[in-house]
């Protein structure tokens, strides 16, 4: 295990590039930091004017990386050019718009979603589409942001996209799991009329699951082969089996829940395995798990007090994970107490 200090304060957001080459961290200390993940020696500092980093997602390519930052935009960068700042495309920060709490792209590269709530106020999942970014932006350019999901009052937490790219799966602060089948083909939304029956036709397929209680549901991930939900709801992981099929309405179905943490489960990820699940929680252990089986192989213990993030190393080899003073700590997955 390798452990540092990463940020001032709280680390709320970690990836890894797919190739494995870099590992970018942010906080609330208005850093946004790229790390050598195998020595943990700091490569860059990448300066910005956002109050904090709630999550980040780089695309499949690892060309892109998008940025939530709790603001109503959605921030995306060049890898190559992160200190030239955000490429244009972004959404004014309307102040009824919701700030971004969560936000991750399809599995072509072509999409990202991103959720997040107003408080007391408006809650969406909003579809952007990536091609709408780019540092010279035309007025005449298509508009990046192309789609909602309005939920009203229950706040929109966490979403991803399941291994086809054909649904979104939305977790909301009330326990509820939102199913959204997506995406539209592009060119269809330049055609009002066909985007509008369009929009009708995906409401009627949504699928709604609740958990076993209404706390948050703070991340939700699908395996890798796409036939199952995990979602973090509270101190226990629930899963959800799932089918979908072109025409047809997605069949859930729950099966399981992991128990083992003491508090919050912050952050979640499949190994490539599909066999292994990762947790982390607030009471400061990082567990693993055998998903099928739902039994726990290991608990880790990284010595940084409550974790609130973690980001699996594409191999499935190592996890890094964030706490609650600015530590970023790599553990082997096969570390024992």
């Amino acid at each position: 295990m390798i452990q540092w200090t990463a940020h001032k304060r709280r680390v709320r957001a970690l990836g890894y590039s797919p190739d494995g080459a870099m590992l970018v961290s942010g906080g609330d200390d208005q850093a946004l930091r790229i790390w050598d993940p195998v020595s943990g020696e700091r490569r860059a500092d990448v300066r910005h004017d956002f109050p904090s980093i709630e999550d980040l997602a780089f695309s499949p390519n690892g060309r892109l990386l998008a940025l939530a930052t709790g603001l109503p935009a959605v921030v995306v960068c060049d890898r190559n050019g992160l200190r030239d700042g955000p490429l244009t495309g972004t959404t004014s920060r309307d102040t009824w718009d919701p700030g971004v709490s969560s936000i991750a792209f399809s599995p072509d590269g072509q999409y990202i979603v991103s959720a997040g709530a107003v408080p007391r106020s408006a809650s969406r999942a909003i579809l952007w589409h990536v091609s709408g970014f780019r540092r010279n932006r035309q007025q005449h350019d298509p508009a990046p942001r192309i789609d909602s999901l309005d939920l009203s009052d229950n706040d929109t937490l966490t979403a991803t996209y399941s291994s086809d790219g054909r649904t979104i799966a939305l977790g909301t602060s009330r326990g509820m799991i939102v199913f959204w089948p997506y995406p539209v083909p592009w060119e269809h939304l330049r055609e009002s009329d066909r985007v509008a029956r369009d929009r009708h036709l995906r409401r009627s397929r949504m699928v709604e699951v609740r958990a076993g209680s209404e706390d948050p549901v703070r991340r939700v991930a699908f395996s890798p082969d796409g036939t199952t939900l995990a979602a973090s709801i509270g101190n226990v992981v629930d899963f959800w089996d799932y089918q979908h099929s072109e025409d047809k309405l997605p069949i859930v179905s729950k099966r399981r829940r992991l128990l083992g943490h003491t508090r919050a489960v912050q952050s979640l990820a499949f190994a490539p395995d599909d066999r292994t699940i990762i947790t982390a929680s607030l009471d400061g252990t990082l567990r693993i798990w055998d998903a099928r089986e739902s039994f726990e192989r290991s608990c880790l213990d990284p010595g940084i007090g409550p974790l609130h993030c973690m980001a699996l190393a594409p191999d499935g080899m190592t996890v890094a994970v964030g706490g609650e003073s600015g530590e970023i700590a790599i553990m082997d997955l096969d570390e024992r107490p």
